[in-house]
């Protein structure tokens, strides 16, 4: 889950054309779902069972961290326009592609996946061109869902992450610094938010260091 979350936030901090940006994102979703779906089809039978609450937290984050990234392309992509109904049309677009990944989950066979990012830029075009009445509120949005508790990045979470590449950059003239540094400054009592948010410049320079910056970045937001 982390490579795929960290996937979406190179996507989305790239420099391509907002248009092209949100295709490569539909695209990047069935790719990786077809390439998942092993998984998937696992996780869905582990269903059966109960999850514990670390592992619900967990999902909560993630699905979370989705829906800004996905927000954030809308946004790019339409502008102010749909700000009053971004969550109606980002509920609605969870949908379709909900619907379109249950088809293929049990429709086994080759898909052209280019020709449904481009369907689904079409269907996203006609939800925003004629889109009036809203449902959805930045209130009820932001509302944290019931048995839910808020989950947020730790410094141990941080420090496991720069554990597990610690030796494939041993050597490096800026990344194993950079390590170093954020070794250090995650044993202080205040760690220094300017300073790790440099490191975090640092490591997203490398397309597999993208999940590391991320829950840095998260880590940041919660020392202010």
């Amino acid at each position: 889950m982390r490579e795929i979350i960290g996937q979406y936030n190179d996507l989305l901090e790239s420099d391509m054309p907002p248009k092209e940006k949100i295709k490569n994102y539909f695209l990047l979703h069935f790719q990786l779902f077809e390439e998942k779906l092993p998984l998937i089809s696992m996780f869905m039978k582990e269903q059966m069972h109960p999850i514990n609450e670390q592992i619900l937290q967990r999902l909560n984050y993630y699905r979370d961290l989705s829906d800004k990234t996905t927000l954030a392309l809308l946004t790019e992509v339409y502008g102010k326009r749909i700000a009053p109904f971004q969550y109606d049309i980002l509920i609605s677009l969870k949908g379709i592609m909900h619907g379109y990944s249950e088809f293929i989950l049990f429709h086994r066979q080759p898909y052209d996946f280019v020709q449904l990012s481009s369907t689904l830029i079409e269907k996203v075009d006609i939800l925003v061109e004629h889109s009036k009445n809203t449902f959805l509120t930045e209130q009820l949005w932001n509302s944290k869902p019931h048995c839910m508790q808020e989950y947020s990045v730790t410094a141990l979470e941080v420090q496991e992450e720069v554990n597990r590449w610690i030796e494939t950059y041993k050597g490096h003239p800026i990344i194993e610094d950079t390590l170093s540094l954020i070794e250090a400054e995650l044993k202080l009592s205040n760690p220094r938010p300017a300073l790790l948010n440099g490191m975090m410049a640092n490591l997203k320079q490398y397309e597999n260091l993208q999940w590391l910056a991320l829950l840095l970045k998260q880590y940041i937001v919660h020392l202010s």
